[in-house]
C-alpha cells in the first residue's frame, strides 16, 4: 500500500475528501517526525510506538577495497509494535 492508497481508504472510511485526509495525515507524520526529534517517544495506541535510539559508532571493513572506515555515532527510528497490533497479526 503506499500513500495515495491509504489516503484513499481514510477517506472512504470517513467521508473525508482526500485533500483533507491527505493534509491531515501529512500534519500527523511531522508531528511525529517533530516529537521523535525532540527526543520523546510517541506512543499511538493498539498500534505501537516511535522511538529514537542512538547507534553507537563503529568500524567498518569494505572488502572491495581493503580499506578500514569509521562510521559515527547516529540516531535511528525504532518501532515496537503493541500487543493489540501482536495479537490481531497472529490471529487465524
Amino acid at each position: 500500500m503506499n500513500n495515495k492508497d491509504l489516503v484513499g481508504r481514510i477517506s472512504l472510511k470517513t467521508g473525508l475528501s482526500t485533500i483533507e485526509v491527505s493534509e491531515l495525515q501529512s500534519a500527523c507524520v511531522d508531528s511525529i517526525i517533530e516529537a521523535v526529534n525532540q527526543g520523546k517517544t510517541v506512543m499511538i495506541q493498539g498500534f505501537g510506538g516511535f522511538e529514537v535510539k542512538t547507534r553507537a559508532a563503529r568500524k567498518m571493513f569494505n572488502p572491495r577495497t581493503g580499506e578500514t572506515q569509521d562510521i559515527p555515532e547516529r540516531r535511528a527510528l525504532a518501532f515496537r509494535q503493541s500487543n493489540v497490533l501482536k495479537e490481531k497479526l497472529n490471529q487465524e
